[in-house]
């Protein structure tokens, strides 16, 4: 019953039947919603891996800390708004 319904939605040129019928039968054919990502050629995909800032010294860094913008949920914000300095234990 379901399946003789789709027809009829189909010879009625019903767009979501068509749809789901070639997404189904049709995958042989090429159509899908899946998507296989390749490289030129079907060969690998190439990353490049970009590595982080390296400082030479720990002074290096907190001056690159410092003149940095902060990012607090999603917001750049004033340093002292989001991360304020941790209190010195007494």
């Amino acid at each position: 019953m379901a399946e003789s319904q789709l027809i009829e939605a189909m010879k009625r040129g019903e767009p979501w039947a068509i749809k789901l019928l070639l997404m189904t039968k049709g995958k042989r054919r090429g159509y899908s919603l899946r998507f296989e990502h390749t490289g030129e050629d079907g060969s690998p995909i190439q990353a490049r891996f970009i590595a982080p800032k390296r400082f030479e010294t720990a002074e290096d860094w907190q001056r690159y800390a410092q003149a940095s913008p902060r990012v607090c949920q999603g917001s750049v914000v004033e340093k002292s708004a989001c991360c304020p300095k941790p209190e010195e234990d007494k």
